[in-house]
């Protein structure tokens, strides 16, 4: 299985950058909304269609699959509200980005996702109750 996050993975940049790409050049007076309202559904998408597709392999199973695409999905799609605008500006407006430039980026995209992870973990709470009730986890549906 983990040799087919390549594939999954290159799949989504490669058509998120041609989307947002397409965005700028199509309509480049575009808000701040818009752009940041295409860059989240598509995240979402990108992020429920993944959860939804790798639940028919056989040794993923998730306690509440309904939770799991809805609320799952969600925070996983913050790996992709900071990654797809990120990923596409590499070597645009005919810049050609160094192996140092691209190392810094992908270190600062990481931080960036590990941070709003964080905050969903903090004011948010897991997607599934655990195991460990006395600590009073609840659950998001």
């Amino acid at each position: 299985m983990y040799l087919l996050t390549h594939p999954y993975f290159l799949t989504y940049f490669v058509f998120g950058g041609m989307l947002l790409r397409r965005l700028r050049f199509w309509a480049p007076q575009t808000g701040i909304v818009k752009r940041c309202t295409v860059i989240a559904a598509m995240s979402y998408t990108t992020a429920l269609m993944e959860t939804w597709t790798i639940s028919g392999y056989p040794n993923y199973t998730y306690p509440d699959p309904h939770a799991m695409l809805v609320y799952g999905s969600a925070f996983y799609a913050l790996l992709f509200v900071v990654a797809y605008p990120t990923s596409s500006r590499i070597d645009e407006f005919g810049s050609r980005w160094t192996v140092a430039n691209v190392a810094t980026s992908a270190f600062a995209c990481a931080m960036e996702v590990m941070v709003l992870y964080d905050a969903w973990r903090l004011f948010i709470g897991p997607v599934v109750a655990s195991a460990d009730s006395s600590r009073g986890v609840q659950h998001l549906g």
